[in-house]
């Protein structure tokens, strides 16, 4: 009989994948896949898309921040493991604005169609 890990299980499982040498979170990126981004109702109210556009700016800035700490020829691995989380945190906050334009995108479409077909 196949079983499946916890949540919790598999956090810390992609963290010591992370901790030796792996450079992604296998197992979260997994479940990401699983859950379809055309199932999920993403809204499209306009400060959403602000705080999710806020989100990506400073993860990006956090990640940018952390890699040049691990740059340095005498930074520790904690700074190296730091450095790969928050580049992992940004590249996620781009995929979710990317999903919520995405959706916004769709939406006018439907919208347009619609229109289209009451004239």
């Amino acid at each position: 009989m196949a079983t499946t890990p916890t949540l919790a299980q598999a956090a810390a499982l992609d963290r010591a994948y992370v901790a030796a040498g792996g450079a992604s979170m296998p197992l979260l990126e997994c479940y990401a896949r699983m859950v379809d981004p055309a199932t999920v109702e993403l809204a499209a109210c306009p400060h959403a898309l602000v705080i999710e556009i806020a989100d990506v700016a400073r993860e990006a800035g956090e990640a940018v921040s952390f890699s040049l700490v691990a740059s340095q020829s005498d930074a520790s691995r904690a700074a190296m493991l730091r450095a790969m989380h928050e580049t992992h945190e940004s590249i996620q906050a781009v995929r979710s604005l990317s999903r919520r334009l995405s959706s916004i995108f769709r939406r006018g479409a439907e919208l347009r169609s619609s229109m289209r077909g009451s004239l």
